[in-house]
C-alpha cells in the first residue's frame, strides 16, 4: 500500500466537516489564501487551488529545482503581493500554498506536525 492509499484510508475516518475544519485552520492559522497537499510522485491528497490536479504535478518539480540551489525542508518566494511556501511535510508529502506573508520557523514546524496528525502519518 502506497502512502496515498494510506492516507486516504486514514482521511475516510473522519468526516467531511472535519477535514473542512483542517482545511479551514490552515488557511485561518496560517495566513493562506490557498493550499495544496500532494505527494512527492505528485499526486493530490488534498487542496483549496482550483488546478490541484495540474499543480501537484508541478509542485515535486519545484522542490527538485529549488533543492539544486539549497537542501532545505522549507521554501518561501516572495513575489510583488503574495507569499508562496513549499514545506516537506514528510518523506512522502509536500504542502505548496499562496499566502500573505512568510512563515516563522517555528509556525512551520506547528503547521508539519499538524498536518501529519491530520493525515495520519
Amino acid at each position: 500500500m502506497g502512502i496515498l492509499d494510506k492516507i486516504r484510508s486514514f482521511l475516510k475516518t473522519k468526516s467531511e466537516a472535519e477535514i473542512q475544519n483542517f482545511k479551514d485552520e490552515l488557511i485561518k492559522e496560517y495566513d493562506f489564501r490557498e493550499f495544496l497537499l500532494a505527494t512527492t510522485e505528485g499526486l493530490p491528497i488534498m487542496g483549496t487551488f482550483h488546478n490541484s490536479e495540474e499543480l501537484s504535478a508541478k509542485v515535486p518539480e519545484f522542490l527538485k529545482f529549488v533543492s539544486d540551489f539549497e537542501d532545505s525542508t522549507y521554501y518561501t518566494l516572495s513575489t510583488g503581493n503574495s507569499t508562496y511556501i513549499l514545506v516537506r511535510i514528510s518523506e512522502d508529502v509536500l504542502l505548496f500554498a499562496k499566502g500573505e506573508r512568510p512563515l516563522r520557523y517555528h509556525e512551520v514546524q506547528e503547521l508539519k506536525r499538524k498536518t501529519k496528525n491530520e493525515l495520519g502519518i
